[in-house]
């Protein structure tokens, strides 16, 4: 998809990093991307997607 718009999802991020009006607002936002983004992902795969795979699937291919 970059290669047909040639827009990179990190403009999109750092757009809006620079719209922000005060310094709260930007910790708000580091710490979203940075800490609540990576565990809201973990939690997903872990607990949906290993759940799902473990349900059609033996258990050391869900796993791996």
């Amino acid at each position: 998809m970059e290669a047909i718009t040639h827009h990179h999802d990190t403009e999109g991020a750092i757009a809006l990093l620079k719209e922000l009006h005060t310094p709260a607002e930007a910790a708000i936002f580091i710490f979203m991307a940075a800490v609540l983004a990576p565990i809201v992902e973990e939690l997903a795969f872990r607990a949906f997607l290993f759940n799902a795979f473990r349900r059609y699937a033996p258990v050391w291919v869900a796993r791996s």
